[in-house]
C-alpha cells in the first residue's frame, strides 16, 4: 500500500508539471525513478494509462482525470498531517513554497523573506527569491568542478536549504548573508571591491565555458546576425 501512495504522489506531481522531468525537479528524484513509480502505478494498481505520451508533453487520458482528484486530495491529507505534527513545536520545520515576481535585491518584502529564514533555520523555502547557507538554482544543477594549477575537484554541496530562481535573487541572498554560491564576477565584481561580498578560495576557479551564437540560415537575417557576431569578436 506504501507504494501505492508513493506512485500516487508521483502521479500528481507529473500531472501538475506536465513531464517526469519536472516531477523529479519537485519530488527530488531521478526521471528515471518517477517514471519507474508511474509505470508500476499504471501496470499494477489502475491497469491502465494515465497518461498520453508523447515527445514533447504527457496529457491525462479520461482515467487520469479520474483519478487525479482523489489522489490529489490523498497528497492534501498527508502534507496537513506532517503539518500538524511539525506545528506542536516553538519553531517551525518543513518546506515553504513560494513564487514572487524577481524584483530588485532591496525589495521590502524579499528582505523580509530573508529575516523569517534567519528567524526559522529548520525551514526550508523553494521559491523565486530566497537564501540559504548554500543557495541552489532552480535553473542550474547543484555541482560545480572548480580547477586550480591543473587540479580538477568536484564540488556538490550537503547543505542545500533554500532554491532561488534568478542570479539576481541568488545575489540579493548573498548581501544578506544567508549563504554562498558560485555567481559570475561580472555581476558582483563591485561588491567583492567594497567589501560588501567576500570571495571564498580566490585562488580556486572553474572551467572555461563557450558561448556559441545559432541564426537561422536565412540570407537577410543572417547577414544582419553576422554583423552583431563580428562587433562582439572585434571588442
Amino acid at each position: 500500500m506504501i507504494d501505492s501512495y508513493r506512485g500516487l504522489a508521483v502521479f500528481v506531481a507529473v500531472a501538475d508539471t506536465g513531464s517526469l522531468s519536472a516531477a523529479g525537479r519537485r519530488l527530488k528524484l531521478s526521471t528515471s525513478v518517477v517514471s519507474h513509480h508511474l509505470s508500476r502505478l499504471e501496470a499494477q494498481k489502475m491497469g491502465t494509462a494515465l497518461f498520453f505520451r508523447s515527445t514533447h508533453s504527457m496529457s491525462l487520458t479520461a482515467e487520469g482525470q479520474t483519478a487525479l482528484s482523489p489522489a490529489r486530495r490523498m497528497v492534501a491529507a498527508g502534507e496537513e498531517a506532517i503539518d500538524a505534527l511539525t506545528a506542536v513545536g516553538d519553531d517551525p520545520v518543513g518546506t515553504l513554497h513560494i513564487t514572487m515576481p524577481a524584483w530588485g535585491g532591496r525589495a521590502r518584502l524579499r528582505q523580509k523573506l530573508w529575516s523569517f529564514a534567519r528567524l526559522y533555520p529548520a525551514v526550508k523555502t523553494f521559491e523565486d527569491l530566497a537564501a540559504c547557507d548554500y543557495i541552489a538554482m532552480s535553473s542550474l544543477p547543484n555541482t560545480d568542478t572548480f580547477v586550480c594549477d591543473g587540479v580538477s575537484v568536484p564540488f556538490k554541496p550537503e547543505n542545500i536549504r533554500l532554491e532561488v530562481g534568478t542570479i539576481g535573487s541568488a545575489k540579493s541572498a548573498l548581501l544578506a548573508g544567508l549563504g554562498f554560491r558560485l555567481l559570475p564576477f561580472d555581476e558582483i565584481e563591485e561588491e567583492v571591491a567594497s567589501g560588501s561580498l567576500v570571495q571564498l578560495l580566490p585562488e580556486w576557479g572553474v572551467p572555461d565555458m563557450g558561448v556559441y551564437a545559432v541564426w537561422p540560415n536565412i540570407d537577410p537575417e543572417k547577414a544582419l546576425t553576422r554583423r552583431l557576431i563580428d562587433f562582439f569578436l572585434d571588442d
